[in-house]
C-alpha cells in the first residue's frame, strides 16, 4: 500500500523537534528564518507551510530557553552566553518579514479573487486591510500566529516585548513617513501588535506603549 504523505511530514516534523532541542538552536534558529524569508517568494504554498511548521519547534525552544539565556542580574539578553539583543532582535525582525511577504501573498490572491484592497489612502482602506487575512490560507494564518505565540512565555514575555516595541514602532513610523505613506505596512504592524496581544507579551507590552505615549501626551494612562 502507498505511504500516505502525511506520514512523511510527521517523520520530519519529529526529526526538527528532535534538533530543536540541540544546545545551540537557539543560535541557529535566526539563520534559518533568515533563509526563509530570502527563499519565500520562490517556495509553493504547500514548501512554506512545510517550513514553517518545521521551524515552530525551534521558536518554541527559543521561547522557552529565553529565561536561562538572560542575564539574570540585568533582566536582559546576555551578549557574550546568551543569544543576545541582536539575535533576538533578528527573529522578531524576520518574523516580522515573514508575515509581510505572507500578508502581500494573501492581498495578491485576495484580489484577483474580486475581493479588492489595493493600499490605498483613506480610513476604508486601512480598515481592510486590518482585517484582510494574514495569510494565502488559514494553515498559514494559524502557523504564523503559532510562531508569534511560541516566541513569547510568561517568563521571557518582558524581554520580547521591548524588542518588539522597538521594532513595530521604527516599521509604522517608517511607514507612515514614506511619500506616499505604505498604509499596508502600518496595518502590517497593527496586526502584528493585535497577535502579540493575545501571547503572554501583552501586559509589558502595554505598559511599554503607555509608557512612550506619556512621552507625547502628559495625561496618558
Amino acid at each position: 500500500a502507498p505511504v500516505e504523505p502525511l506520514l512523511y511530514s510527521a517523520s520530519a516534523f519529529r526529526y526538527s523537534a528532535a534538533l530543536a532541542r540541540g544546545a545551540h538552536s537557539h543560535a541557529i534558529l535566526p539563520q534559518l528564518l533568515g533563509a526563509l524569508v530570502d527563499r519565500f517568494g520562490d517556495l509553493s504554498l504547500p514548501e512554506r507551510e512545510g517550513a514553517l511548521s518545521l521551524l515552530l519547534p525551534w521558536v518554541q525552544a527559543f521561547g522557552a530557553r529565553a529565561p536561562q539565556l538572560c542575564a539574570a542580574d540585568t533582566g536582559s539578553w546576555d551578549s557574550v552566553e546568551g543569544p543576545g539583543e541582536a539575535a533576538v532582535a533578528e527573529v522578531l525582525g524576520s518574523h516580522l518579514a515573514l508575515c509581510r511577504k505572507s500578508y502581500l501573498a494573501a492581498r495578491a490572491v485576495h484580489s484577483q479573487g474580486g475581493g479588492g484592497g489595493g493600499g490605498g489612502g483613506g480610513g476604508g482602506a486601512l480598515s481592510e486591510l486590518q482585517t484582510a487575512p494574514l495569510g494565502e490560507t488559514e494553515h498559514v494564518s494559524y502557523l504564523l500566529e503559532a510562531h508569534w505565540a511560541a516566541l513569547a512565555t510568561p517568563r521571557n514575555g518582558a524581554l520580547l516585548a521591548s524588542g518588539l516595541h522597538t521594532l513595530l514602532l521604527q516599521t509604522h513610523v517608517a511607514a507612515a513617513t514614506a511619500s506616499p505613506p505604505d498604509r499596508a505596512e502600518q496595518a502590517l504592524c497593527v496586526r502584528v501588535l493585535l497577535l502579540a496581544l493575545r501571547t503572554p507579551a501583552a501586559p509589558p507590552l502595554v505598559r511599554s506603549l503607555l509608557g512612550s505615549l506619556r512621552a507625547y501626551e502628559p495625561t496618558a494612562p
